[in-house]
C-alpha cells in the first residue's frame, strides 16, 4: 500500500483502494496520497453488496485485486485474487472466516482472470483443489521489514531459551513442542521455553503435572518491540507448524539472525530455504533430539552461518519487489481484458 501507489502512477494507471475494515489512519497506513474508496457495512450485507454492484459503481474500475481472497463482486467482474493458503478448506479449523472463504470461493475462483500466491506450495494447493489452471498463477513471496526485523548488538547467551511466536492448539503444532521440551528438559537440557501465547487449560495442567512450570514460560501477547527483542534474544526460534502457506515466523528470526526449528512440510522450505533446522513435526522424539543437539554444539556451525547470511536471505523478501510483481500481474490481466471481453472460467476439478 506505501509502493504500489507510485508504481502505478508511473506506468498510468489509476489505483484505487477499496476498504471495508482499515486499522490505522492514512498516515498511520502510509497512503495519504490518496483517499480510499469504503464501504462500512457488515459481512451479512455482502450479498446485496454483489447484487447491486457497489464496488464496481463506487470504483469504476476495469479490474478488481481482491488482496484477502475475494472481494463481494458481480459474478462476471474479473478478478485477482491472492491467495495465501487454502487451509479454509484442507484443514478448517471451525472459524466463521474458514467457513465464509470455503462457500465464496467455490464460486469466486473462476471469477479470477489471475491469481497471486506467496509460495509454490500454495499455487499446488489452489490450483489442485479448484482446478485452476496453473499459468494464470503467479508466486510472489511475501516480504518483511527487514530494518524492524534485524539482529540484535549482541549474541544470544547460552543456554539462553527456545521461543516460539506463533502458537495453537492444531497447526501450530505447539502441544507436541511442548511435550518435547518436556523430554529435553527431563534429559538434562539446559534452555527454557518461552511462547508468545496464552496457554489453554488443558495444557496448562499438563505442563504444571510435568514439574516444568518454572521452565515453560507463557508470555501471552507481546507488544511489538518487546517480540523483537525476544527474537534477539532466542537460541532457537520454534516454529513446527504442520501446514502454512508461507510461514512469518522463520523469516523473521532468519532476519534477526537466529536459527530457526521448522517442519519439512508445505511452504516452510521455501521461507527457509537451507539455512532452517528441519523436523517431521509429528515426531516429537525428533524435536527434542534436535533441541538436544543445540546443546551440545552440533548447530554452532549453522548458527554462525544464520548469523552471516541470515539476513540477507530475508532481504530478498521484500514488500518493494512484492509491489512490482504485482503490478506486472495488473498489466498482464489488463492486456487480457483489453483483447477480449472477460468470462469466468469453467473449472473442473
Amino acid at each position: 500500500m506505501q509502493t504500489l501507489p507510485q508504481l502505478c502512477d508511473e506506468q498510468d494507471l489509476e489505483l484505487v483502494p477499496f476498504l471495508r475494515q482499515m486499522l490505522g489512519s492514512n498516515r498511520d497506513l502510509g497512503i495519504s496520497a490518496f483517499r480510499p474508496v469504503r464501504i462500512r457495512m457488515p459481512r451479512f450485507a455482502e450479498k446485496w453488496i454483489s447484487r447491486l454492484g457497489l464496488v464496481e459503481v463506487m470504483t469504476r474500475a476495469r479490474l478488481f485485486h481482491a488482496t484477502d481472497f475475494y472481494l463481494p463482486l458481480r459474478h462476471r467482474s474479473p478478478m485477482i485474487a491472492s491467495v495465501y493458503d487454502v487451509i479454509y478448506a484442507t484443514d478448517p479449523e471451525g472459524t466463521v472466516d474458514h467457513v465464509r472463504l470455503a462457500r465464496a470461493m467455490s464460486y469466486r475462483a473462476g471469477q479470477c482472470i489471475r491469481v497471486i500466491t506467496c509460495s509454490e506450495y500454495s499455487a499446488r494447493e489452489f490450483c489442485g483443489l479448484y482446478g485452476y489452471p496453473r499459468e494464470r498463477v503467479t508466486v510472489i513471496p511475501l516480504g518483511i521489514d527487514t530494518h524492524h526485523f534485524r539482529p540484535g548488538l549482541r549474541e544470544p547467551l547460552s543456554p539462553g531459551y527456545f521461543l516460539a511466536v506463533s502458537c495453537n492448539d492444531r497447526r501450530k503444532n505447539t502441544p507436541r513442542l511442548v511435550r518435547a521440551f518436556i523430554n529435553y528438559a527431563r534429559a538434562g537440557g539446559l534452555s527454557d521455553l518461552k511462547l508468545a501465547w496464552n496457554l489453554p487449560d488443558s495444557l496448562a495442567r499438563e505442563i504444571q503435572a510435568s514439574g516444568m512450570a518454572n521452565r515453560i514460560v507463557a508470555l501471552g501477547k507481546v507488544p511489538e518491540p518487546e517480540l523483537l527483542e525476544l527474537y534477539q534474544g532466542a537460541r532457537c526460534v520454534m516454529f513446527p507448524s504442520l501446514q502454512e502457506g508461507f510461514g512469518f515466523p522463520v523469516l523473521e528470526a532468519l532476519a534477526c539472525g537466529v536459527p530457526v526449528l521448522t517442519t519439512r512440510r508445505s511452504s516452510l522450505p521455501e521461507v527457509g530455504g537451507d539455512l532452517a533446522i528441519y523436523v517431521d513435526g509429528e515426531d516429537e522424539e525428533e524435536i527434542t533430539r534436535e533441541m538436544l543437539a543445540l546443546d551440545t554444539g552440533s548447530y554452532l556451525p549453522l548458527a554462525e552461518r544464520v548469523r552471516r547470511e541470515g539476513p540477507q536471505w530475508a532481504s530478498h523478501f521484500n514488500w518493494r519487489r512484492y509491489a512490482e510483481n504485482t503490478l506486472a500481474v495488473y498489466q498482464s490481466a489488463l492486456e487480457e481484458l483489453s483483447n477480449k471481453p472477460w468470462r469466468p472460467l469453467v473449472l473442473h476439478r
